[in-house]
């Protein structure tokens, strides 16, 4: 791909602070590939003074891949998430500094809060309903995300039942980790270590919180300049307390840095670019800047209706069996996006019509949709946690509780849980205690629990020989499946083997510690997992920066999108995440929504303040579609 002449000044800005303003397409990742070579190669910047911050592990392995293609391998820079970098400096600076986290810092992950964390809070506070449980980290994560002095909560007792609940597990939660780095950074200033970078590309600006703003800021004040790439038309991730204003104050916050923009799309055909544009100008706080496509191709922009949620799945698998039959698609050049997904209630539907068509159908639409997350995955990550380090005590914890095989029930586990708060000892030190002296706890768990400490324990003493990372991975799949019976549960283990076989190749031949460092920090939440070779179901989140041939946005309706309660910036963050699901789209994109509404909910006249534009061809029926896709 030859650079345009707005790309090429991007890429070779230097010694300011930049913001790059770049629309749906336009080749933000490429722009920031080349800089990368333009940086080393050109200017003679050493990779080690070059930082490359992302959002997602996603977007960090497509980075180090183009880069790496332009300049080598061995001369790559740091290339991370900001969640992977601030793990990384805060536990090479943990022996240095006092750091308000339990030590050896251990990140507690989606699963482990999902499945450990949050029920065993639950059953501390007996409350009825988890969701109360989940507001109150939530309040938590959201003090984190706006970078306020101390974590505040109206619910006391919540805070001290949490605080015994981590002493006894040793984990840090993964959202408080950039909060507590930028306020390392405050407080110890130059003497807490980071290398000496000059410069700092940051992408996805706009998705970056007040903490994670101070993060950069911190990198700034060091003599870093900042190139920062994104779109304010793109910020949605309020959730996060992400808000587009970041990027549109960015030259007001560093005055002397350059405004670059990009203006040419790559991606979408004029037809969608068009309606897209259109709506994303109704918010009148973007900034605003011209964005044309430059795609030959004609665009179809449909709306679909269906009298049901069965109809409809049946439609939209009867269109997508037509493209690929007729009109030469591949599956793998349709995406199906949903707003929500709650227990699968969209995607389930799908997925059944599509079978019926015989199209191969991936959903990727929970936070816990990827193969560490089986019972049998989390075997095997916890395992090669204790490798790294054998006083894990949630990876005790959950190998304790997964391996159906022991016998081992929730109410044992309270058990050595309790005798570890009595005792103002760890969860590893109580199970090293019961081992001993079974009587403990009571002989019949005792002796259960002495049988499965001295199990994994002499599998690692003997999986510690094995010579590289992935010796370990296959040892352990072959002890670990020795004793599961069931084949769903052991086609899980090999799974979760292979997923992590692929990310050693991915990470380049990491340690086992970097492997487990990269997991433990990743948001499975926003990750994106497409499958090749199949029609792939994503939520809107989760499919941002991706682009597809052909895409249905389903569930586009009242009271999904924008939701009951959106309001203020909540419903701009709404308007945002339609303008991205629409702009993922090359060729066509079709709305799917119920017959009863008359136009879809986030372009309807109350929401908009204005009416659909008239050049447009909507259609009314998903029997007016025309005869080819028929």
């Amino acid at each position: 791909m030859e650079a345009s002449s707005e790309q090429l000044r991007a890429v070779k800005h230097t010694n300011s602070h930049a913001r790059l303003l770049a629309g749906p397409g336009t080749g933000k990742t490429f722009v920031l590939s080349k800089k990368v070579e333009h940086l080393v190669l050109q200017e003679h910047i050493p990779a080690a003074s070059i930082l490359v911050l992302t959002f997602t592990r996603a977007a960090a392995s497509e980075l180090r891949e183009r880069i790496s293609k332009y300049i080598g391998r061995e001369l790559l820079p740091e290339v991370s998430t900001l969640h992977s970098f601030a793990l990384k400096y805060l536990l090479r600076n943990s022996d240095r500094f006092y750091l308000p986290l339990p030590t050896p810092i251990r990140i507690a992950d989606d699963w482990d809060e999902n499945r450990i964390i949050y029920p065993d809070i639950k059953l501390l506070l007996n409350y009825d309903n988890i969701t109360e449980v989940h507001k109150l980290f939530h309040a938590l994560s959201a003090n984190w995300d706006s970078f306020v002095d101390e974590p505040e909560t109206p619910n006391p007792r919540f805070i001290s039942v949490w605080e015994r609940h981590r002493r006894v597990y040793g984990y840090t939660l993964r959202a408080e980790l950039v909060y507590r780095l930028a306020k390392a950074l405050q407080q110890y200033g130059n003497e807490f270590a980071l290398p000496e970078y000059k410069y700092v590309l940051l992408d996805e600006y706009q998705d970056l919180n007040p903490c994670d703003l101070a993060i950069a800021d911190e990198l700034s004040k060091r003599g870093a300049f900042l190139f920062v790439a994104g779109d304010d038309d793109q910020s949605i991730y309020g959730f996060r307390r992400a808000h587009p204003e970041g990027i549109r104050k960015f030259t007001t916050d560093y005055p002397n840095a350059a405004d670059l923009t990009l203006t040419e799309c790559r991606r979408c055909a004029p037809e969608i670019l068009d309606l897209a544009h259109w709506v994303i100008r109704t918010d009148l706080d973007r900034i605003d800047r011209p964005l044309h496509s430059v795609v030959d191709n004609q665009g179809e922009v449909r709306v679909l209706r269906y009298d049901n949620q069965e109809k409809e799945a049946e439609g939209i698998a009867a269109i997508s069996r037509c493209l690929i039959n007729r009109y030469g698609y591949k599956p793998d050049d349709i995406l199906i996006l949903l707003r929500l997904d709650r227990n699968s209630a969209f995607s389930t539907v799908i997925k059944d019509a599509f079978s019926q068509q015989d199209i191969p159908i991936s959903s990727n639409t929970a936070p816990l949709d990827d193969p560490l997350s089986t019972s049998s995955g989390r075997v095997l990550i916890s395992f090669l946690r204790l490798l790294v380090n054998s006083q894990d005590h949630l990876a005790w914890r959950t190998i304790l509780q997964e391996r159906k095989s022991n016998n081992l029930g929730t109410s044992r586990i309270s058990d050595i849980y309790q005798y570890a708060v009595d005792n103002n000892i760890t969860f590893s030190e109580a199970l090293e205690h019961i081992s001993i002296e079974p009587v403990l706890v009571g002989t019949s768990t005792g002796k259960l629990i002495q049988k499965e400490y001295g199990f994994i324990s002499d599998l690692l003493s003997h999986t510690a020989e094995t010579e590289s990372v992935i010796d370990a991975i296959n040892y352990a799949l072959v002890y670990l499946s020795d004793s599961i019976t069931d084949s769903a549960r052991l086609e899980e283990l090999e799974s979760a083997a292979q997923y992590m076989t692929n990310l050693v190749a991915e990470l380049d031949s990491p340690s086992l510690v970097d492997l487990i460092s990269q997991i433990a920090a990743t948001y499975t939440e926003i990750e994106q997992e497409r499958m090749p070779g199949a029609v792939n179901i994503l939520t809107m989140h989760k499919a941002k920066g991706l682009s597809s041939r052909v895409v249905f946005i389903v569930g586009a309706e009242d009271e999904l999108i924008p939701g009951r309660s959106e309001s203020g910036n909540e419903l701009e963050d709404e308007r945002r995440l339609f303008y991205v699901s629409l702009t993922s789209a090359g060729e066509i994109v079709y709305n799917v929504q119920p017959s009863k509404i008359r136009r879809t909910a986030i372009l309807r006249a109350k929401y908009l303040k204005c009416s659909i534009p008239t050049n447009h061809a909507f259609l009314t029926r998903s029997t007016d579609l025309p005869r080819k896709w028929h």
